[in-house]
């Protein structure tokens, strides 16, 4: 059998990738902290990365306002498309140091969040009332909520991290490479657990539990469900509490 090198190809991924690399521009902040008052479309779900951090009261839409060194202003991107608010800090920028990076949001309800890169959701401590939500976190960013729903969709990857607290019908959540969820104070009727590659989950649940874990996963139960259809592979471990 014949092998074939191909290290024209390995050349031109690891140029491309040192071209990114160096194709960034580095601002460092000033020191000098401003706030900014942003008008936007109207929005139901928010997305943000690149370390910046977010608070969510539940009121009027109002402006959103920033609150960062006085030179990164322009460099922090506020964008609305299909009622969602994107907040971002550009491929083409590495902000090296900074004195504050975030945002304060009113918005009367919420549809899905999403935290990226490092970045911080915080959405307590007052309680949403929702119908449904959906909540992922990934690359290290972490989602803090207090709700009452319906249903709870949550996902979370590589770090990522999402703390519930509050009250829920029907969980489902997904968790893979040492992503955490926290919510040991979410009282859950039902909820559908899986887990991989080093994720843990601590959950509340009353009635009905299913799970899969997988890849030295860990699953700490509070309370007493009843288990359907459930399997436990590769050295994860099951935690009961009373």
């Amino acid at each position: 059998m014949k092998i074939y090198k191909r290290p024209g190809l390995l050349l031109l991924v690891f140029y491309l990738t040192i071209s990114a690399v160096w194709g960034q521009k580095n601002v460092k902040g000033s020191g000098y902290v401003l706030t900014q008052q942003r008008e936007t479309a109207d929005f139901t779900s928010i997305e943000i990365s690149r370390g910046i951090d977010v608070a969510i009261v539940r009121g009027e839409m109002e402006p959103i306002t920033v609150e960062a060194d006085d030179n990164l202003f322009s460099y922090i991107k506020t964008t609305v498309k299909n009622k969602v608010l994107k907040i971002y800090i550009p491929d083409s920028v590495n902000i090296v140091k900074y004195a504050s990076m975030n945002v304060l949001i009113s918005m009367p309800t919420l549809g899905s969040l999403k935290a990226s890169n490092h970045s911080r959701i915080d959405a307590w401590p007052q309680i949403w009332n929702l119908r449904t939500i959906r909540l992922e976190a990934t690359t290290g960013g972490q989602i803090r909520i207090r709700l009452k729903a319906e249903d709870i969709q949550a996902e979370a990857r590589t770090s990522g991290i999402l703390e519930i607290k509050g009250e829920a019908q029907n969980l489902q959540a997904i968790l893979k490479t040492a992503a955490r969820l926290e919510a040991r104070e979410l009282e859950t009727q039902n909820a559908d657990i899986q887990l991989s590659i080093g994720a843990k989950a601590e959950i509340q649940v009353n009635q009905r539990l299913t799970y899969d874990l997988y890849g030295h996963s860990r699953l700490v139960i509070k309370g007493n469900p009843q288990i359907e259809n459930s399997h436990n592979y590769s050295g994860s471990r099951i935690i009961k509490e009373k």
